[in-house]
């Protein structure tokens, strides 16, 4: 395994966790050619927001939460609240994910506990080095890194990770608040439609870059060639007013490929297990067969 696979698997999975919430920290690792979005949820309450939920007793989505008219642009704050919420409401659920890089598609599936304070989450799927399997447990994220696919543990509250900035978001609802609401330079309501067979109302969000990665602490990354001037995603709730799907392009940039994501949500409320795996390779042990050496 070379060091440009292990950069590209830590982004890769990093970025899939923070699309729960669909914060992209998109061109934070300049050699990833699977820069997809990732992020976690949430159980912040919304206050008012979302309050009047226009489903119907037949979980048919009538029109928008917010009493706008198909077209109507929504305030991001209040947007942020209900988005998060909403991102909880189910509290478990099975997730699938399909990320399309320069025409290929890598699919992942797993289940998921919808606690950002106290996120869980098991993917399957392609790291960017084949099969392999993420899981996040007890403030520790397992990546499939190691040789042969093993898993490697990652606390995501210690400094010395490197992805400790993006992966701090997984315990902070108002981080995520604050990123979704100040990075969102509008949120449209786009409608009713039919998603994977579940009437949903859909939203239109359009998200600068520049702004999220400062919030996260990167500074000013626009003179990489690795940040878009935007990120734009559809986000779809159901009658029940939870977040059924989330799908987002990352366009081109000089020193990244497209990435178009589609993330779903189905099978609420469902018995899931999650287990840390016994044959954990701790990240101290993993970085010194490395060479002492992320880079590539």
């Amino acid at each position: 395994m070379t060091r440009i696979d292990v950069r590209r698997a830590i982004a890769a999975t990093s970025l899939s966790v923070l699309a729960v919430t669909g914060l992209a920290a998109c061109g934070s690792d300049d050699d990833s050619s699977n820069n997809d979005d990732s992020s976690s949820s949430s159980n912040e309450s919304s206050g008012d927001e979302g309050s009047g939920d226009e489903g119907s007793g037949d979980g048919t989505v009538e029109g928008s939460s917010f009493d706008v008219e198909e077209g109507d642009e929504v305030d991001p704050g209040e947007f942020a609240s209900f988005y998060l919420e909403a991102s909880t409401a189910g509290e478990t659920a099975a997730i699938e994910q399909s990320t399309t890089t320069d025409g290929a598609t890598t699919t992942m599936s797993g289940e998921q506990v919808l606690d950002l304070e106290n996120p869980e989450l098991r993917l399957t799927g392609d790291f960017g080095m084949g099969e392999g399997e993420l899981v996040m447990i007890d403030g520790t994220m397992y990546l499939p890194i190691g040789e042969g696919g093993a898993p490697v543990a990652l606390d995501i509250d210690d400094p010395n990770n490197p992805f400790a900035q993006v992966f701090a978001l997984l315990g902070s609802p108002d981080k995520n608040e604050q990123i979704l609401a100040e990075a969102s330079t509008s949120v449209t309501f786009t409608g009713v439609e039919e998603v994977d067979g579940v009437s949903a109302e859909t939203y239109d969000v359009v998200l600068d870059p520049a702004v999220m990665f400062d919030i996260l602490g990167f500074g000013d990354l626009s003179a990489t060639g690795a940040v878009p001037e935007e990120i734009t995603q559809t986000v779809a709730i159901d009658a029940e007013g939870r977040v059924v799907e989330l799908a987002q392009l990352q366009p081109a940039t000089e020193m990244t490929p497209e990435v178009e994501t589609v993330q779903s949500w189905s099978d609420f409320g469902r018995d899931v297990d999650i287990e840390a795996p016994a044959d954990a390779i701790p990240y101290e042990e993993f970085l010194s067969s490395m060479g002492g050496s992320m880079g590539g």
